[in-house]
Parts: C-alpha cells; structure tokens; sequence
C-alpha cells in the first residue's frame, strides 16, 4: 500500500509540477507524457520473480497485478482532473498503457538508456493514439493531420525523459524496500 501512495504522491507532483514548467518553457500543445511513464514503471517492475532471475515466465496469469491497477487507475483519474477530461477518459488509456508494458515486460529485457527511451516513447505513442480513437468513437470527431505531428512530437518528448525518470521511479522503489529489498525486481531499473 506505502508504494502505491507513493507513486501516487510522486505523478501528482510531476503532473502537476512538469506542465507548468513546460508552458514556462513555451511548450504550450506539447508536452511530456508523465501519466505515461509513471505507470509503464509500474507495469515494467511487476514481473514475476522467476522471469527476473532468469527463468521462464507461465503465460497464464500474472498479468492484473492489485497494486499495479490501483496506481494505474490512481494516475489516470488525476490526470483526468488536471487536463480536465472527462473522468474515466485517461484511466482507460493508462489500462492500455498498462497492458502494454505488461506485454512488453514478458518480451523484453531492458537494459539501458536507449531502450528506456524507445519503450517509453512507443508507450506515450501508443498512448495518444487510443485516446485519439476513444475521443473519435465518443464524440465522433476525425483526428487531423495535425493531431499526429502533436503525438509524435509528444512522444519524443516523452522518450527524452523516459530514461532519467525511470531510473529514478526504479530508485525510489529500492529506496522504499530498503536494502535486501526488490528480490525478484528487473536489475535494469536500477
């Protein structure tokens, strides 16, 4: 539960500190996807120990962890609240981010800044995109054209600090378990 509150506590400061900063920084339809990254974190570091100590990984289950969905649903809601979209909007794109780095963790191992940000920028993607076809299908309006040079802007964005803040989400989870802590964590989020 103290996890959870934490990584509530820390996307609640980075949404609500990081968009600031960046309309200060003139970046004004633009902007970094932190929803994003807190709960591909999340997704990413509940892998079941056997598959982190180098075992295989049983593909029946395993994929709704409790924690994982309450910070997922927790992220989403204030982000809805702090954009102002309808309630429900972006807790349903971070439960498809969600998905996706629970997907991506049984595939992949990462280990360094470049895959940080390749995985982090194809989730912010992958993230504009749902929204994009959930906000289509609910008020029937096309996406322009423009709408995808704004999510692939925003994605690259999003890359750029994919490496640095989840390191730093890795860290405050070691810091929390203390120091015989995360046995069955991924050891490249260190």
């Amino acid at each position: 539960m103290t996890r959870v509150l934490l990584l509530w506590a820390v996307g609640f400061l980075l949404l609500t500190v990081l968009s600031p900063l960046l309309r200060l920084l003139g970046l004004t339809r633009v902007s970094c996807d932190v929803a994003t990254l807190v709960v591909l974190h999340v997704s990413l570091s509940a892998v079941p120990v056997a598959a982190a100590r180098g075992g295989t990984v049983s593909r029946g289950g395993g994929w709704f962890e409790p924690a994982g969905i309450a910070v997922t649903v927790g992220i989403g809601y204030l982000a809805d609240v702090l954009a102002g979209t309808p309630a429900g909007l972006q807790g349903l794109v971070m439960a498809a981010v969600y998905l996706f780095g629970r997907g991506l963790a049984r595939k992949l191992y990462l280990g360094g800044a470049l895959s940080y940000a390749i995985v982090g920028g194809a989730a912010a993607l992958y993230a504009g995109l749902v929204g994009t076809l959930v906000r289509s299908l609910l008020w029937r309006t096309p996406p322009s054209g423009a709408w995808l040079l704004v999510l692939v802007a925003q994605a690259l964005l999003t890359a750029a600090a994919a490496a640095p803040l989840l390191r730093a989400l890795a860290w405050l989870d070691h810091a929390l378990a203390g120091r015989n802590a995360l046995p069955g964590a991924r050891q490249s989020l260190r």
